[in-house]
């Protein structure tokens, strides 16, 4: 399996097992290839937007990250005896330029969804914002991302409709409380 950088081997609910990690710009074709195949609804969901296809200048801002600010992780499965390797989901986080609060994002491929991928996924990118000392997370959902709503309730997340728009809803955990001055 072409693994690109260092990782982490993982097993979901179902006992496949897969690897995560940092992606990395190489992973261009990997990322186009993954929202390609995610369904209508699932691009929606996850784009707020009905593209079929991404466009070079959203494969670049997805792929090639900015370490002070930003943490992406892909999750691939590479079947017994490939040596490529396919992209079934990634995670996301931007933080803002004072690092106090970031805004999140994360995609499941559709046959991989309710397999435990988003709940790991999320639990590695809760840890790195905490490492970074992100004090707080946020994301912007469809409503109807019936998805999220369970991953956001397994994991504490509050919800809240968002008041730019009807049809979403806002996600958003504190990570840690601000130290206070003594």
């Amino acid at each position: 399996m072409d693994a690109g950088p260092p990782g982490w081997k993982e097993t979901l609910r179902d006992g496949t097992q897969i690897l995560v990690r940092p992606i990395s710009g190489d992973d261009r074709e990997l990322e186009r290839s993954f929202i390609e195949n995610l369904s209508p609804v699932a691009r929606r969901f996850r784009f707020l937007d009905t593209m079929k296809s991404p466009s070079p200048a959203l494969l670049t801002q997805l792929t090639v990250i900015d370490p002070a600010t930003d943490v992406a992780f892909v999750a691939l499965l590479a079947p017994s005896g490939s040596a490529t390797a396919t992209e079934i989901g990634v995670a996301r986080f931007s933080a803002q330029a004072d690092g106090s609060d970031c805004e999140f994002a994360i995609a499941v491929g559709d046959a991989w969804q309710r397999k435990g991928l988003g709940t790991l996924l999320m639990q590695r990118l809760i840890h790195a914002a905490r490492e970074r000392g992100i004090a707080a997370m946020h994301a912007i959902s469809d409503s109807e991302n019936d998805a999220m709503q369970g991953l956001a309730g397994r994991l504490g997340l509050r919800r809240t409709r968002d008041p730019e728009g009807g049809a979403q809803v806002a996600y958003r955990i504190t990570l840690q409380h601000p130290t206070k001055a003594v």
